[in-house]
């Protein structure tokens, strides 16, 4: 599971490199980030994802993982 998480974190990290303003990929990386026990850089994919976003459907669901960080 590790693997994958840490194969996925590296896709989002380069799409973010490509699209910076795409708020999707700091979702899946701050969810593959936090799988990893990674937690400063959950919270700083998730807080980016939420400035870019914030009124997406996931947005309730990234606070509660922010508090829970």
């Amino acid at each position: 599971r590790a693997k994958k998480a840490g194969d996925a974190l590296r896709v989002y990290e380069r799409a973010i490199k490509a699209y910076p303003e795409l708020a999707e990929a700091y979702l899946g990386a701050g969810i593959a980030a936090q799988q990893l026990k990674k937690k400063a850089l959950a919270k700083t994919n998730f807080e980016k994802f939420l400035s870019l976003s914030p009124n997406a459907s996931e947005a309730g669901r990234v606070r509660v993982w922010l508090k829970n960080l």
